[in-house]
């Protein structure tokens, strides 16, 4: 997909490495977004598309990974993600799509978590033009004790795309926080797992759905074969029963 970068991506190239950082747009609640996006947001159903979560915890239409992590005795927590669309199907009408990322950590972590790195060594490559395209922000009001966001960054080095969440930088992640996240787009954009390296001095891993480069998989604003299929079909019953 070819798009322009939004004001939120502010790229800058350091040696073969690139690094764009998200300056983030906050809304006060979901609502609150979905006003500022002009639309209503409803789960989409992704189940037609190639998705697998090897850690498990995708749920059957493919739009809700929940994955746990942990580094015991030091930390555990879940990172959730959700991805909502202006309609519950994909399709030509797909024009907004939106990821809402949870991040939280257990009451009973003992030490706080610095970073969250989505795409490190995952073998499913992120789509950096739609990752820093999008408009990014934390949603207020689903937030736990929260005084700042993280410093959010994407960077392309090793080949790896990855997208990275550093609350050491602002305010750690601490036990019993909950941080909420979203990333909205528009109807061209493909969505897949990726590995996420959760990081203090002892590192965890999850799973998240993301943006992505994924072979074989469509824009989520292109049918499924089998519904441009069936809509050819049916055109073609409709033409005979009219001669």
């Amino acid at each position: 997909m070819t798009h322009l970068l939004s004001a939120a991506a502010v790229v800058a190239i350091a040696g073969s490495a690139s690094a764009a950082t998200i300056s983030p747009v906050d809304r006060a609640d979901f609502s609150a977004l979905e006003v500022a996006l002009g639309t209503s947001l409803v789960p989409i159903d992704m189940s037609a598309e190639p998705i697998t979560a090897s850690g498990g915890g995708l749920n059957p239409q493919n739009n809700v990974l929940t994955s746990a992590y942990s580094a015991s005795p030091f930390y555990s927590g879940t990172l959730i993600s959700e991805v909502f669309a202006n309609q519950g199907s994909i399709g030509s009408g797909v024009n907004t799509v939106v990821i809402k990322y949870t991040f939280i950590s257990d009451n009973v972590s003992a030490q706080n978590i610095d970073s969250f790195n989505f795409g490190t060594n995952s073998g499913v490559a992120i789509d950096l033009v739609d990752v820093e395209g999008a408009t990014h922000g934390s949603l207020l009001a689903d937030n736990v004790s929260r005084a700042a966001n993280p410093a959010v960054t994407t960077d392309s080095f090793g080949g790896n795309n990855t997208l990275d969440f550093n609350y050491a930088s602002t305010d750690p992640l601490n036990a019993g926080d909950v941080h909420t996240w979203y990333v909205a787009a528009d109807g061209a954009v493909r969505i897949n797992v990726v590995d996420v390296t959760i990081s203090d001095f002892v590192g965890a891993t999850a799973q998240a759905l993301i943006f992505t480069t994924t072979d074989g998989q469509d824009d989520l604003n292109i049918p499924a074969p089998g519904v441009a299929t069936l809509g050819v079909l049916g055109l073609a019953a409709a033409s005979r029963r009219r001669r």
